[in-house]
């Protein structure tokens, strides 16, 4: 089942449904595909970027959490300055990730 889940085949129907091709490399290199300039953006750009990064402390879900709790308000226009934010943001961010390893 999985197996099918990941094909070339089912990544490219995804993509026909308009959905996202995954990870499956060929199905970004398909060329019918391609012709389709919304696609061809994203396909040019899937080549270049780097592959998720973890906190090496093991502490994402903390920094995700703490990062949704200070840019919500401003997702919703309850803050509007912007340069406070994000300098909040970095002090608060940073400290977790300066924080120890989480224990498993």
């Amino acid at each position: 089942m999985i197996s099918t889940f990941a094909s070339y085949e089912t990544g490219v129907l995804q993509v026909k449904m308009g959905g996202v091709p995954g990870s499956h490399i060929k199905v970004w290199e398909d060329p019918d595909l391609l012709k389709d300039p919304n696609f061809a953006v994203f396909a040019r750009n899937i080549k270049t970027i780097s592959g998720i990064r973890y906190a090496a402390n093991l502490r994402a879900d903390e920094w995700e959490t703490e990062y949704k709790r200070l840019f919500g308000p401003l997702w919703i226009g309850e803050v509007i300055d912007v340069q406070k934010l994000v300098e909040e943001a970095t002090v608060r961010l940073d400290e977790i990730l300066a924080k120890p390893r989480a224990g498993l």
